[in-house]
Parts: C-alpha cells; structure tokens; sequence
C-alpha cells in the first residue's frame, strides 16, 4: 500500500522545531543528504536533530492542511510517483545543481483551497526551487 511507503527523512529537534526551508517541511531522500543539509545550514550541531522517516501518507495529509514540504530529488521523485498512482498530478523539475555543493529543492503544495477529499482533481503546485548551500542558517 502506497500510504505506508516511506518516501524520506525530516529532521526534529522538538515537537515544535522541525527543519524547513522557509515555510516548508525539508523531505530528504536520506539519512546522508539530511545530514548533509543540516552541517551546512543548521544552527545547532547535528547530533542535536532526530531524523524520522516521512511517509507518504503523512505528507499527503499534511498537504492536505495546507502545509508546505520541501524535496530533494531524491525524496521528490519517490513522492511523485506515489502521487501518480493516487491520481495527484505532479510536474518534473530539474534538480541540478550550480554547484556540486548544492541540493536543490522543490517546494509543494495543495492549491489553495483544495482538501484530501478531493485531492484527485487539485494538482500539486511548484512554489519555487530552492538552491541549500553552504550558508549556516539558511535552512
């Protein structure tokens, strides 16, 4: 069942801080490229993040609420396909970075207004690309 299936990882420090990029929830593909956003950009030491694993049926739901995730390549293309199967649309984009550096991001979300019940017929929305540097603090 697609609802189960784990399409990346998010980082936690608590129940109230979770890493995002602006306003969007960071999906990463795995524990070494979340790992790898979070010594480049975070504030505190790493070993001070729990990762959890990001299911889709989670994100779907959060959506759904009017949040906002943002995905690497990666985790995007795990979701997307999973999208697909459920009747969500879902756009290609290029996750190639300036830099060898650089993680691009993808930033989704339900169009406005739109709910789970009837999520078959709202489409996903590109927001922006991200590019994740190697800038503390800009996560």
């Amino acid at each position: 069942m697609s609802a189960d299936q784990i399409i990346g990882y998010l980082a936690m420090k608590s129940r109230s801080e979770l890493v995002c990029d602006g306003e969007a929830l960071i999906i990463a593909g795995s524990h070494a490229t979340l790992k790898r956003m979070l010594a480049k950009g975070a504030i505190d030491p790493v070993s001070s993040y729990k990762i959890l694993k990001a299911r889709f049926a989670e994100v779907v739901s959060g959506l759904a609420r009017g949040g906002a995730y943002a995905f690497d390549r990666e985790s995007y293309g795990r979701f997307s396909r999973l999208a697909k199967e459920e009747r969500i649309p879902c756009g290609d984009f290029d996750f190639t970075p300036p830099t060898p550096d650089d993680i691009m991001l993808v930033t989704v979300v339900f169009p406005f207004g739109e709910t789970e019940g009837n999520r078959a017929n709202a489409g996903i929305v590109s927001v922006f690309q991200s590019q994740h540097g190697g800038r503390r603090g800009s996560l």
